[in-house]
């Protein structure tokens, strides 16, 4: 039993060093194989409360006592979850490589005021337009195709 969990180990960490579908080993990838580039592996998403910091391409400014937008994953279950602003919410992931997409999202339904409100619809439609995922320093990226949706830390 060992020698089969030690070669899965081998194997999935073979999977994960090797390069990303559009990105080429010569430095000379997509759009979206530069964002791959980082120190860091791509599965460092477990165990991480991620904080928005933009969606859409823009900051945001939220009023005082807010919480602030954020999602955290549990890898071994599939579930993702956090706070979209006013509400929870809650659904399923899926991850492999470097896609991502999120599936059966549901929220809370309190009514929100302004800003959080647009900030909150914004941050959903992102997590419900994902595709894909990358990391760029201590960033996680939410990606469409090669354009960025949300920026969390």
């Amino acid at each position: 039993m060992k020698y089969f969990a030690g070669m899965l180990l081998v194997i999935g960490l073979g999977l994960a060093l090797a390069p990303a579908p559009g990105c080429s080993s010569d430095g000379s990838g997509s759009e979206r194989g530069d964002f791959l580039h980082s120190e860091r592996p791509l599965v460092e998403l477990d165990g991480h409360v991620w904080q928005l910091l933009e969606v859409g391409g823009l900051a945001f400014t939220l009023p005082p006592g807010s919480t602030v937008p954020s999602i955290s994953f549990d890898t071994e279950s599939g579930k993702a979850s956090g706070h979209a602003g006013c509400n929870q919410f809650f659904g399923q992931f899926v991850i492999s490589g470097s896609s991502l997409s999120f599936e059966q999202l549901g929220t809370t339904r309190m009514a929100c005021p302004e800003p959080l409100a647009s900030v909150e619809q914004r941050f959903l439609a992102a997590l419900g337009n994902t595709d894909g995922y990358a990391m760029q320093g201590s960033e996680l990226l939410l990606l469409s195709g090669s354009t960025v949706l949300a920026r969390l830390h």
